[in-house]
């Protein structure tokens, strides 16, 4: 997970000392994911 932040694909945004993944991020990875094993 933090690879993928760190590489750019998959968003975060950091709040305070943390990093947070927003829900749509996960969605919008998970779809390239299936769009590329198609």
């Amino acid at each position: 997970m933090f690879d993928l932040m760190r590489t750019g694909e998959l968003a975060s945004v950091k709040i305070g000392g943390s990093r947070r993944v927003p829900a749509r991020a996960i969605d919008s990875y998970l779809d390239r994911l299936m769009d590329e094993a198609a």
